[in-house]
């Protein structure tokens, strides 16, 4: 399974988001082992790309500050980089290249 497609992996435009994930737990349930651990090393991957000081100060009121670091939510931090990957390929790399979009589009 490729991470992205034309569009994003989880519909972003059902109420429930039960049934916005179903369409990823349908493909990830028809992989083999191998190709699961494949997937998750990716999003590993690309969360570790995400994982930047510049991505963390551009968060708003949940930005990374160097004068109150133990205000700043890493785990805000990591659910915000999974949001970003799964809204899929062009807001993935637009957010990678340009951190100051970070919740904007994130």
């Amino acid at each position: 399974m490729r991470i992205f497609g034309p569009s994003s992996f989880i519909n972003f435009s059902e109420e429930n988001e039960k049934e916005g994930i179903k369409p990823l737990i349908l493909k990830l349930s028809k992989m083999k082992v191998k190709e699961i651990k494949q997937f998750e090393e990716t999003i590993a991957h690309k969360l570790y790309l995400l994982d930047t000081k510049k991505h963390a100060e551009n968060m708003r009121e949940y930005s990374f500050k160097d004068e109150t670091p133990n205000e700043f939510s890493v785990d805000d931090f990591l659910y915000t980089r999974c949001a970003v990957i799964a809204r899929g390929q062009d807001n993935y790399v637009e957010i990678l290249q340009n951190p100051e979009k970070m919740l904007n589009k994130g």
